[in-house]
C-alpha cells in the first residue's frame, strides 16, 4: 500500500516483478485482506520472491562490502570530484531554467506580434488596392 511519494513506484515495481500485489492507499479492509490472502496462497508470488532472492544472493559483494569499497574509492580519489554531477556548479539563473522559461514566454509573444504585423500590413494593402481602381476611373 503506497503511502509516501515513492511508495507507489516501489509497489508497482514489486507488482510488475510478480512478487506482490499493489493495493491503493484508499483500499478497504476487505481489499487489503484479499491481497494478503492472494499473495500468501498463490505459489507464483513465492516463486517470484525466491527468484529475486537468488538474484540478490548472486551479488559478489555484500552491501557492507560495496559501501566500504565506495568509501575507500572516494578517499583514494580525494572526493571523487570526477563523479560529481555538473549541476552543482549551475548559477541560480540556470538552476531554475530561467532562460528556458523566458524563451517559452518570449516566443509566443513574438509570434503574436508577427501575426498582428502581418494582419495590419494585409489590411493596409487591401485598403490601398481597393482605392486604386477608383483612382484610375477618375483619370
Amino acid at each position: 500500500m503506497p503511502v509516501w511519494w515513492d511508495n507507489g513506484d516501489n509497489a508497482r515495481r514489486i507488482s510488475d516483478l510478480g512478487a506482490g500485489v499493489m493495493v491503493e492507499k484508499g483500499a478497504t479492509a476487505e481489499e487489503m485482506y484479499d491481497a494478503v490472502v492472494e499473495v500468501r496462497d498463490d505459489s507464483k508470488y513465492r516463486k517470484s520472491v525466491s527468484r529475486l532472492a537468488d538474484l540478490m544472493d548472486a551479488e559478489e559483494k555484500s552491501p557492507l562490502e560495496r559501501a566500504t569499497s565506495l568509501v575507500e574509492f572516494v578517499a583514494r580519489t580525494e572526493g571523487a570530484d570526477h563523479l560529481k554531477i555538473a549541476s552543482r556548479h549551475l548559477s541560480p539563473w540556470q538552476y531554475i531554467f530561467a532562460d528556458a522559461i523566458l524563451m517559452l514566454l518570449l516566443l509566443p509573444s513574438l509570434l503574436l506580434a508577427l501575426i498582428f504585423a502581418v494582419k495590419k500590413f494585409a489590411v493596409r494593402g487591401s485598403a490601398s488596392t481597393s482605392e486604386l481602381p477608383a483612382a484610375k476611373k477618375e483619370a
